[in-house]
């Protein structure tokens, strides 16, 4: 009934939590003699309401499990970023950008070792990522394993440049 309210007492409100609370209300309406449609009816037209959400969600079937899948999928579905992974390594660097669609809670770690199976000529502990940033000279290294893509800002269109340590060593001046 709000589809832009993006918080609620304080707590953010998540996709597959409103994706739940949006096929419930489905699932209620469908049933028919509810008190509380009976009153939101006498405020808002819960028909065209019904009718919104029935075209995002389609007719609900009923059953808990297949509300909470179909909320887990949309919830993945609406999570993933649109990222392009360009090698710039000196042995990588003639191989094409690899576009992936990659949830923003995978981990620094769990992109390396994606990175290393795309390019197969730089072995996991000589990658080194970093999210391409038009506004620094160049860009956020991505040095955390265990921190999250969405940590990093790693958003739709985002670019992260694979590069080989062994040639970032090579470049650094010798002092």
């Amino acid at each position: 009934l709000m589809p832009t309210v993006l918080r609620l007492n304080a707590s953010e409100v998540t996709t597959k939590e409103r994706t739940a609370a949006e096929r419930y209300f489905l699932g209620v309406v469908a049933q028919g003699g509810n008190k509380m449609v009976a009153a939101l009816g006498r405020a808002c037209d819960v028909a065209a309401h019904a009718a919104r959400l029935r075209s995002l969600h389609g007719d609900v079937v009923g059953g808990d499990a297949t509300e909470e899948a179909q909320a887990s999928r949309s919830a993945l579905t609406h999570s993933l970023v649109q990222v392009a992974l360009r090698p710039v390594g000196g042995a990588i660097v003639d191989q094409p950008v690899a576009a992936k669609r990659l949830p923003h809670t995978m981990t620094v770690a769990e992109l390396k070792k994606l990175c290393v199976s795309l390019f197969k000529q730089v072995p996991y502990d000589r990658v080194h990522l970093q999210l391409a940033d038009s506004s620094l000279p160049f860009g956020i290294p991505l040095d955390d394993e265990g921190r999250e893509l969405g940590f990093y800002g790693v958003a739709d269109g985002a670019e992260v440049r694979v590069d080989d340590t062994r040639d970032m060593a090579k470049a650094e001046p010798k002092r």
